[in-house]
């Protein structure tokens, strides 16, 4: 009888708790298209590019080529200079070491902006390339096709770049061959195995060796998008943790990496550097503290592209807490400044800087690609319930907040004034972001009562085992 008891109880324990812990979604196979757009009814809008490889697809395209770094636990505390909170307090061994992030967003922002980047747990390296890939929120079990491994099989920018005939590379942490198998030129990439954590050299020199060399002019018509993986920030933090000398070796070895990256590349290619996730005090990461969500994204363009609506968002703010963006926002910006169509799956809203104009005024364009934006999320919404059996209603909820912003658009005429498109925008973001936490609550967020009365049964089986023992 006591036995019985106890196993009912560990099971149900067992259950409530991975229900809390391991987090769910299903996933849609669903492609965007060059040739479809995501309105109702697949019309263009005069701010919208479809078909024509040298404008671009859905968007006209700002750049023909890109470098997609990514640091690997790169905290935003890193990027910004040590600032004392109070009398008394002391710079970290990490403060002020990789200063070429914030330099160049504050001297020259047209050039460059660094921001704050959240990333959704759970912030494992796997699941967060997915979401800076698909645009959507990965969980530890993505239900679905991709289920029995690691590949990704739903909709993605990788895949979208290369279906557009790009032709990529990758440098770096093997993870990415694991996701993306046979996407990369096999002759140029270069996987380095991303198990040693011990090791803080080899990926980082491997990379750093052959990356440069893809940079010289003679090599411009081999690639077109590359993507570097560095891993050595993250592994001195596992081994030391971040107040170290090893780390801080690790972020001026990055530093200088990112001043030569700037001093090769052409005003056609656009470089971003950012940090897949962060890290604790320890060095770890994997859950949902600050430390481990404050990553850092910074864009860098020598066209001078870049604008800001209000001056005082020239200076990156001083803390994750400020003017921060979700790291699924760099899927529909990317792709829209290389001129592909926004992924399918896609959840993440385009990035204000790269798209409001050198001066700051341009929200034609601003709203024309939230408008767009906005649209392929309501498309993977209405395809997401159909595909659950789920309600559609348009007239509550997120959908809403659609139609309202739709109304104000389609009230705009051929010359909204710079007050309307504003509001235009300010409606297609709110719709975005609301749609965002609906599904964050639902996918990415652990669901901790759930998971103590899991770990309540099993200690109740316990004791119960105890007793009768």
């Amino acid at each position: 009888m006591a036995n019985s008891v106890c196993s009912s109880l560990h099971a149900a324990g067992i259950y409530f708790f991975t229900k809390g812990f391991l987090l769910t979604r299903m996933v849609l196979e669903n492609k965007s298209t060059c040739d479809v757009l995501p309105w109702d009814d697949n019309a263009a809008t005069p701010a919208v590019s479809t078909g024509d490889a040298d404008r671009g697809c859905w968007h006209p395209k700002t750049f023909d080529k890109a470098i997609f770094i990514i640091i690997d636990a790169l905290r935003y505390d890193f990027t910004v200079p040590f600032r004392p909170a109070a009398e008394g307090d002391r710079p970290h061994l990490f403060h002020d070491k990789i200063p070429v992030l914030y330099e160049t967003a504050v001297q020259s922002p047209n050039k460059a902006f660094l921001r704050p980047f959240i990333a959704d747990p759970p912030t494992t390296t796997l699941q967060r390339l997915k979401g800076l890939t698909t645009g959507t929120l990965p969980t530890f079990v993505d239900a679905g096709s991709n289920f029995a491994g690691t590949a990704i099989d739903e909709d993605n920018i990788v895949a979208q770049l290369r279906a557009a005939g790009k032709k990529l590379v990758h440098l770096g942490d093997d993870t990415w061959h694991a996701l993306f198998p046979d996407y990369f030129d096999p002759n140029l990439t270069r996987p380095f195995d991303s198990f040693n954590v011990w090791d803080l050299h080899t990926v980082d020199d491997g990379v750093n060796t052959h990356l440069f060399p893809l940079l010289h002019p003679d090599n411009a018509t081999k690639w077109d998008v590359i993507f570097g993986h560095y891993l050595g920030v993250d592994h001195a933090g596992h081994r030391y943790g971040p107040d170290h000398t090893a780390m801080a070796a690790k972020l001026q070895q990055m530093d200088q990496v990112i001043r030569d990256l700037i001093d090769r590349i052409d005003d056609n290619t656009l470089l971003i550097v950012m940090g897949d996730h962060g890290m604790d005090s320890k060095g770890d990461h994997g859950g949902e503290s600050d430390d481990e969500v404050e990553a850092a994204l910074w864009m860098y363009s020598k066209k001078g592209v870049f604008g800001r609506t209000h001056p005082d968002l020239v200076t990156p703010p001083q803390t994750a807490k400020e003017h921060a963006i979700p790291q699924i926002d760099i899927v529909p910006t990317l792709s829209l400044l290389l001129g592909i169509p926004i992924p399918f799956n896609n959840l993440g809203s385009p990035i204000e800087e790269a798209f409001v104009g050198h001066s700051g005024k341009d929200w034609k364009n601003l709203a024309a690609v939230n408008r767009l934006t906005s649209a392929q999320i309501k498309r993977y919404q209405h395809q997401y319930a159909i595909a659950r059996g789920m309600s559609d209603d348009q007239t509550s909820g997120p959908l809403s907040l659609w139609s309202q912003a739709e109304l104000q658009w389609n009230a705009l005429g051929k010359q909204g004034s710079n007050d309307q498109l504003r509001a235009a925008y300010d409606a297609y973001r709110e719709y975005q972001r609301r749609t965002l936490n609906v599904c964050r609550g639902l996918w990415a967020r652990f669901d901790i009562p759930s998971m103590l009365e899991g770990v309540l049964l099993l200690f109740g089986g316990l004791l119960i085992l105890i007793f009768y023992a």
